[in-house]
């Protein structure tokens, strides 16, 4: 009788497991899917060998199996969590800069003079690279120095936190809201630039069938300046990782429309964060389907917060 009893039980399909996971908000659920019960004995069987719970009685009397042997399932009010490993080290700024420090020798731990003498060789390569396959001499022109593109910089970060509708706007005399870019160098000389700007070396750029080609090669050096952001700065153990978009509405192939983004139109980027603060310790720019992904961004134990996308995190 018992034997017919538990034949005639039908097995339990995965949609129903989860329905009852999704309804039950009080208890935990502990799922045993080994030959043993949670007593620690064997599960019930038929007197064949055979499990009940995956087969059904014919009307002829005979039994045929179902699919494989289904878990059983019990009620527990034990969580069994692995706690993350305990996080001991001070989170907060790492450097060496004495009290007092102005704000501009913060900004040199990040961006130093190598960068300056790297963009101004570069800016005066591309100049005179282009005038030679132009064919022509541009009378304008007047090759830049490190500080003169240390200047350049400071106007576009000026021009971030002050905005107007046109760069002409900075120039205008009628009010002197910005002075300090009209003392910093002409309105001409700052188009000028703009126009030669570059940062990597155009002839030695890697070919596109190459090993080393770098769909950013023109923005690399730049790029790179955010791998000191995690050197400078020791995370807590709560990070958050997440998609941003960094604004950008002129002609760019890796340009994205994100409708649910404050700003909707730009590059998409990968960016780590210490969630207590929002310092970013990483940023990666999404280069498309293809890319592969970095692996190394932070070793454990750190516990993460909104969106976690696994591809950004150690395995």
């Amino acid at each position: 009788m018992a034997s017919t009893s538990r034949a005639s039980r039908k097995s339990v399909e995965d949609a129903e497991i989860f329905q009852v996971l999704e309804e039950s908000t009080d208890s935990d659920v502990t799922i045993f899917s080994s030959e043993e019960d949670e007593d620690g004995n064997e599960p019930d069987s038929d007197e064949d060998g055979k499990f009940g719970d995956n087969s059904e009685t014919n009307e002829d009397g005979s039994i045929r199996t179902s699919g494989p042997k289904t878990p059983h399932l019990n009620w527990t009010n034990t969580l069994n969590f692995k706690g993350l490993e305990k996080h001991e080290n001070l989170s907060g700024p790492k450097h060496s800069l004495p009290v007092g420090s102005s704000e501009k020798d913060f900004f040199e731990l990040f961006v130093t003079s190598d960068f300056y003498n790297k963009v101004a060789e570069e800016t005066n390569k591309y100049a005179a690279l282009s005038q030679r396959k132009a064919g022509t001499v541009d009378n304008n022109w007047e090759d830049t120095n490190a500080e003169e593109i240390q200047a350049y910089i400071g106007i576009l970060i000026y021009m971030g936190l002050v905005d107007l509708s046109e760069i002409e706007d900075y120039f205008q005399g009628d009010f002197c809201v910005c002075l300090l870019v009209r003392q910093a160098m002409t309105l001409k000389r700052l188009k000028k630039l703009g126009q030669y700007l570059h940062l990597n070396d155009e002839e030695e750029r890697p070919d596109q069938q190459s090993a080393d080609f770098d769909i950013l090669y023109k923005a690399r050096p730049a790029l790179d300046l955010m791998d000191k952001f995690i050197q400078a700065y020791i995370p807590g153990c709560e990070l958050a990782v997440d998609e941003a978009v960094i604004g950008f509405k002129g002609r760019f192939f890796l340009k994205q429309y994100l409708p649910g983004k404050p700003t909707k139109w730009g590059i998409k980027a990968w960016g780590l964060a210490d969630s207590a603060n929002g310092y970013l310790l990483k940023c990666d720019i999404y280069k498309g389907k293809k890319e592969i992904r970095q692996q190394d961004i932070l070793p454990p134990p750190h516990s993460l917060v909104d969106n976690v996308f696994s591809s950004l995190l150690p395995s």
